[in-house]
């Protein structure tokens, strides 16, 4: 889409109306997905320290509690790094996508 405007995200350089609407429409998109992202990242950050403290809970064995760290931990970080990556991605591409962030012709 931004090819089709040749780099025009603010209709000054004669990108068409339509165009420059589904540009804004696919930034609110994807400011929606950041939002939704962020939480599912803070939600990890939360769950990989309760699996870092779970040597303090009364209702596992020391044994259990290192077994339940040992499989769950590195799924964990794994998904919490994968989520990071994509929320850097979309906060990459709303400010790709924002007028006056980048000039036009940088981003044609």
């Amino acid at each position: 889409m931004v090819k089709k405007t040749m780099g025009d995200v603010t209709g000054k350089s004669g990108a068409r109306e339509d165009d420059l609407d589904t540009i804004n429409s696919i930034v609110t998109e994807l400011g929606e997905i950041k939002v939704l992202l962020e939480q599912h990242n803070n939600d990890l950050e939360r769950h990989i320290a309760l699996l870092d403290d779970l040597d303090n809970n009364i209702w596992l064995t020391p044994d259990e509690a290192q077994s339940v760290k040992q499989n769950c931990l590195p799924l964990a970080v794994a998904a919490s790094t994968a989520v990071s990556e994509v929320l850097n991605n979309a906060t990459t591409l709303i400010l790709a996508l924002a007028p006056g962030v980048i000039d036009n012709d940088v981003r044609s």
